[in-house]
C-alpha cells in the first residue's frame, strides 16, 4: 500500500492507484473522507469498486476508454507526492497527489501522445467522497464519519463543501485551482429491505463524478433544456503533444464562513445574495474578489415566460464598487486576504430563473443562479386548482374511485389532500376543492387503508405488514376536515372527523394495538404527527371528547418519556432509514412540546 503523510493529512492508495483513505490528522473521529472499498465489500457493493476516488472514463474519438482497462504506473516521489499514470495508445493520463502544508493538491493532466489531433467528447473522474448512510444503528458513526456534499459549479471556480453530518468541524472543502469543471454527477447505490420484516430498512451511498469534459452526449435529455449551464457542454480537441490540466485544492474548514474564506485565500470570488426573490421585489448581490483580480464584465441571462428565447444583457455598468477594501484575518483565521467588493442591484420584475455571469480580465468566469417567484398565495392557488382539476378522479374511476393521482400505498401521497384542506383553511375556501378532498378522504383513503373502513383494522398493504407512518398522514387529513366549516362538508360532520383523527392517532401511538413486531417497534418512532398533535388534543378537550382526549394524552406522554430516554443516543435519527436527517427536527419539536 502506498501512503502519503504530513502533519495535516494521511492518504492511502490501493493497488490501482485509487484513493482508499483520506484522513485529517487533527480530526478526533479520524473520519475517512472517501469511499472505502473494504466497506463496499462488507455491505455487498463490491461491484462498485470501479467508482472509487480516482477511477475514470474517457470518450475518445468515439472510443470508450476506462481506467480498469489499463494497468497504472504508481510512482512515490516522496512521502508527500505520488503520481499515478495511465498510458493508452493515444493518450496519457497523469494524476498527481501532493501534500503541501495544510493543502492536499490533486492534479490531472491529459496529454495527446499520438501523431494526430484527437477529440475528447467526455472525460469523467470519480470523486467519491464519503456520502454514506452506513448500515448500522450506531448513530454516532453516521454523524461523525459521513458527510453531505454541497456544490457550486459553472465557470472556472467550482467548489465543493463536504460537511460532516454532525455539523461539527473539521469539514473538507475542495476548490478548483486550474481548469474548468463542466458538471458534477452522482450515482446512488442502496439496499431497501422495506418489504421484508426489517426496520430500519434503507441504507446506501452516493458516488460523485466530476465531468472535466462533457460535450452533452451523455446528458442528451438534460442538455436540450439546460440553458443555465449550456456553455459548459463542449468537446475538447488536442493537437499532437498538447495537454490539458486540471487541479483541485483540498482544505479543512470549520464552518460556512470559513469555507468561503478558504476559497478567497485560493483566489475564488465570494458571492452573497438571496437565491429567491418575490415578484416585484429587488435582487441584490455582492461579490468579493481578491485585490489582484479585475472585472471585465457582468452579464445577465434570463428566459422570459412563454418563450424559448434566452435574453442576454451586459450589465457591467450596474456593478458598483462598495468602497470597501479590507485586509481581513477573518476572526483570527490564518491567511488574511486583501479584497475588494462590488454590489449589483436588479429589479425582480418577471418570474423565472436568472443567471449572473462574472467575467474576469484573465478570461476566467464565475456564475450564480437566482429565481424570481410569483407571490406565494398565487403559487398556492394555482397548485390547488391544478390538483383539483387534473389529479382528482371521481367515482367513475376503475381503480380506487375518488383518489388523487398518482396512486400510492404510502401515506405521503395523502399530502395532496392535506394541502388542499390547509390552503382552503387559510384563505377564502373554494367549495369544490373541499368537496373533492373530503370525498377522497372518506371514499378512498378510509376504505383503502382500513378493512371495510374500520379504523381499528389496518389493511396489510405491503404484503404481510402495514406501515405505521401512514397513520400520521391519515389522522392529519381527518383533523384538517374537522377544522372546516360544516357548510363545506357533505359526507360527515366536523365532530365525526375529529373523532376519527383521534382514533387513528391512538392506533398510531399504542404498541398494544398491533400484533406484528415491526408495527409495535415503529409505533415508538417519531413522525410528522408532532406537527398537529397538540392542536388535536386541544380540539378534543374543547369539544368534550374527554375519554379520547385522556387516552391520547396518556399515549403522547408515554411516547415522550420513551423519546427522552432514546434521545441520549440520538435515537430519533433512526427511522425507516439507518440514519435520517429528517428525524432531528421532529425529535427536537416533540421534546420542546413535552417540556
Amino acid at each position: 500500500m502506498t501512503i502519503l503523510s504530513n502533519e495535516k493529512f494521511k492518504i492511502e492508495f490501493g493497488e490501482r492507484g485509487t484513493v482508499q483513505s483520506l484522513v485529517m490528522k487533527d480530526d478526533p473521529h479520524e473520519m475517512n473522507w472517501v469511499v472505502d472499498p473494504h466497506y463496499l465489500r462488507e455491505v455487498g457493493f463490491q461491484e462498485d469498486e470501479d467508482k472509487l476516488f480516482g477511477e475514470w472514463s474517457l470518450q475518445l474519438n468515439d472510443r470508450l476508454v476506462q481506467s480498469p482497462m489499463i494497468e497504472p504506473n504508481i510512482t512515490k516521489h516522496s512521502t508527500q507526492h505520488v503520481t499515478v499514470e495511465y498510458q493508452d495508445v493515444q493518450v496519457k493520463i497523469l494524476f498527481s497527489y501532493l501534500l503541501e502544508g495544510d493543502q492536499f493538491r490533486w492534479g490531472i493532466k491529459l496529454t495527446n501522445e499520438s501523431d494526430e489531433s484527437i477529440k475528447i467528447q467526455g472525460f469523467h473522474v470519480w470523486f467519491s467522497l464519503a456520502y454514506i448512510m452506513f448500515r448500522t444503528q450506531d448513530v454516532y458513526r453516521n454523524m461523525h464519519e459521513s458527510c453531505a456534499v454541497f456544490t457550486h459549479i459553472g465557470g472556472n471556480f467550482a467548489k465543493f463543501a463536504a460537511v460532516r453530518r454532525s455539523n461539527v468541524g473539521p469539514h473538507l472543502g475542495i476548490y478548483t485551482l486550474r481548469g474548468n469543471t463542466s458538471t458534477l454527477g452522482s450515482l446512488c447505490r442502496y439496499r431497501n429491505r422495506f418489504l421484508e420484516q426489517v426496520s430500519p430498512s434503507l441504507d446506501g451511498l452516493l458516488y460523485h463524478r466530476l465531468s472535466l469534459v462533457e460535450d452533452g452526449s451523455s446528458l442528451k435529455d438534460l442538455v436540450l433544456t439546460d440553458w443555465i449551464y449550456d456553455d459548459a457542454y463542449n468537446s475538447l480537441t488536442l493537437k499532437p503533444g498538447q495537454a490539458e490540466n486540471w487541479e483541485y485544492g483540498f482544505v479543512s474548514f470549520q464552518n460556512l464562513a470559513d469555507f468561503y474564506h478558504q476559497g478567497k485565500v485560493l483566489g475564488h470570488p465570494h458571492w452573497s445574495f438571496t437565491p429567491v426573490v418575490p415578484e416585484g421585489g429587488q435582487f441584490t448581490a455582492s461579490v468579493r474578489l481578491p485585490r489582484d483580480l479585475e472585472v471585465r464584465s457582468l452579464k445577465l441571462y434570463s428566459a422570459p415566460g412563454g418563450t424559448n428565447d434566452i435574453e442576454e444583457q451586459d450589465i457591467s455598468t450596474l456593478l458598483i464598487p462598495s468602497g470597501k477594501s479590507t485586509d481581513m484575518g477573518f476572526n483570527q483565521i490564518s491567511n488574511p486576504v486583501v479584497e475588494q467588493e462590488f454590489i449589483v442591484t436588479l429589479p425582480a420584475d418577471v418570474p423565472g430563473e436568472r443567471k449572473l455571469e462574472l467575467i474576469l480580465k484573465d478570461g476566467r468566469r464565475d456564475m450564480l443562479v437566482w429565481n424570481v417567484l410569483e407571490p406565494v398565495h398565487t403559487l398556492l392557488e394555482k397548485r390547488a386548482e391544478w390538483l383539483a382539476v387534473y389529479s382528482y378522479e371521481g367515482g367513475e374511476a376503475a381503480d380506487r374511485p375518488h383518489a388523487f393521482r398518482p396512486l400510492s400505498n404510502q401515506g405521503e401521497a395523502l399530502g395532496k389532500l392535506a394541502f388542499l384542506l390547509m390552503k382552503n383553511g387559510m384563505s377564502s375556501p373554494v367549495p369544490e376543492q373541499v368537496v373533492k378532498a373530503e370525498a377522497a378522504a372518506v371514499l378512498d383513503m378510509k376504505m383503502h387503508w382500513f378493512i371495510e373502513g374500520d379504523l381499528s383494522r389496518p389493511k396489510l398493504l405491503y404484503g404481510n405488514f402495514y406501515r405505521i407512518y401512514d397513520f400520521d398522514y391519515i389522522a392529519h387529513v381527518f383533523y384538517l376536515l374537522s377544522q372546516m366549516d360544516k357548510e363545506l362538508l357533505h359526507l360527515h360532520s366536523p365532530f365525526e372527523y375529529l373523532k376519527w383523527a383521534a382514533e387513528v392517532m391512538c392506533l398510531r401511538l399504542d404498541p398494544d394495538c398491533h400484533s406484528g413486531q415491526r408495527e409495535k417497534d415503529e409505533s415508538r418512532l417519531n413522525g410528522v404527527f408532532i406537527l398537529y398533535i397538540r392542536e388535536l388534543l386541544q380540539a378534543l378537550k374543547d369539544k368534550g371528547y374527554a375519554e379520547l382526549h385522556n387516552q391520547l394524552r396518556q399515549l403522547w406522554d408515554r411516547f415522550g418519556r420513551e423519546m427522552e430516554i432514546g434521545v441520549r443516543d440520538y435515537g430519533g435519527a433512526v427511522t425507516e432509514h439507518f440514519y435520517d436527517n429528517a428525524g432531528f427536527g421532529p425529535t427536537c419539536t416533540a421534546l420542546c412540546f413535552l417540556g
